[in-house]
């Protein structure tokens, strides 16, 4: 590629100034430039810094371009900042000026004018620079910091691809900054609110005690809607929250196995309220969650005395026709943008069967 190939040549060929530098500096500078293509990146700062003053304004270019790229190699990011830094400063001062100024005020690199490669080489290690060290200190910037970091890091990579040279790097950059940004965002925690309607369908188990202390056992099957909502503590892998329900179920209501005993209700009004604490794991397949609540559901239902039914019953009480129950739901998810699919089961301690419900809810 043209980058790879500007850079070859520099190490090559390119000398620092020759009346600014002594016969002793010029030596040094060639054994730097070995030691750089012996991949002795190490070697080849020591020499530099032993013979140069990498840090001023006076140091030749050359030496300061294979400090760069040596600190580059050798992931010293805030010292190849640095050195880029003043490169741009020493050769390109009034033009870097202009693009910036033209880059800050159009919001892209479309039309901030030429950009030679050289100084587009330039930008494409100050763009690096700056990522490495933005992903490195991350945890110690404030969100300011942050915004500044980001906002430097697209300018120099963009202004480096408008730069005359083909190189995916600049490219690279950006991308590498987006999906650390994005899974940090994916880790970040937001508070939510949501609504939602769910079919439920459970069994109860009530008992006839008769005045001479003998018990019958009636079973009731309750179905119906459940309206409700909740609060959610979420990012894109966990979710926290607490939720509930309540609805007006039809329960139908008879003997077990006792034949003897003639009670049959249809359309008995039940009332359930359920309350739930509750975790979803979000698994890596999009659109998917697995989930965990520990509920506690309150249920009465307006069962018929049983004298009213039947003579046989007089004095017979019906026990069971309210409960306090607790228990535990194993939730399957899946996510539409806004809106989700539920389907949770589990038992209760006072229920003779499964509870089971299927709904959408609606997030906020």
């Amino acid at each position: 590629m043209v980058l790879r190939f500007l850079l070859t040549f520099i190490m090559l060929f390119q000398v620092p100034e020759s009346f600014a530098i002594s016969q002793k500096q010029k030596i040094a500078f060639r054994s730097a430039k070995t030691a750089y293509q012996d991949d002795d990146y190490s070697k080849t700062i020591k020499i530099l810094k032993k013979n140069f003053n990498l840090k001023s304004r006076k140091t030749p270019i050359g030496a300061l371009q294979l400090a760069g790229y040596s600190y580059a190699k050798l992931k010293k990011y805030r010292e190849c900042d640095k050195v880029f830094t003043n490169l741009i400063k020493r050769k390109y001062y009034k033009t870097n000026a202009r693009i910036l100024r033209r880059y800050k005020r159009k919001g892209n690199a479309d039309e901030v004018g030429n950009i030679s490669s050289t100084i587009a080489i330039y930008y494409y290690y100050k763009a690096l620079s700056i990522s490495k060290v933005y992903l490195s200190r991350f945890d110690q910037l404030n969100e300011g910091q942050r915004s500044d970091y980001k906002k430097n890091i697209l300018m120099y990579a963009n202004l480096s691809i408008e730069g005359e040279f083909d190189d995916q790097d600049p490219e690279q950059i950006i991308a590498d900054i987006d999906n650390f940004n994005n899974k940090i965002a994916a880790k970040k925690y937001r508070y939510g609110s949501f609504i939602g309607i769910n079919y439920v369908t459970w069994r109860d188990r009530l008992t006839l005690i008769g005045q001479d202390g003998s018990e019958s056992t009636l079973i009731s099957n309750s179905e119906g809607l459940c309206l409700g909502g909740g609060l959610r503590k979420f990012n894109a892998e966990f979710e926290y929250n607490i939720n509930g329900c309540v609805g007006i179920n039809n329960a139908t209501v008879g003997a077990d196995t006792d034949a003897s005993v003639n009670y049959f209700q249809k359309n008995v009004p039940v009332l359930g309220i359920m309350a739930a604490v509750g975790f979803i794991w979000k698994p890596k397949t999009e659109g998917t969650g697995l989930g965990f609540h520990i509920p506690i559901i309150y249920r009465s239902g307006d069962y018929t005395n049983p004298a009213d039914i039947n003579s046989q019953f007089s004095g017979t009480t019906l026990d069971g026709a309210s409960s306090l129950s607790f228990g535990g739901l194993v939730e399957g998810k899946w996510f539409f943008t806004k809106w989700e699919l539920s389907i949770k089961f589990g038992k209760f301690t006072q229920l003779d069967s499964s509870y089971w419900s299927v709904g959408m809810l609606y997030g906020f």
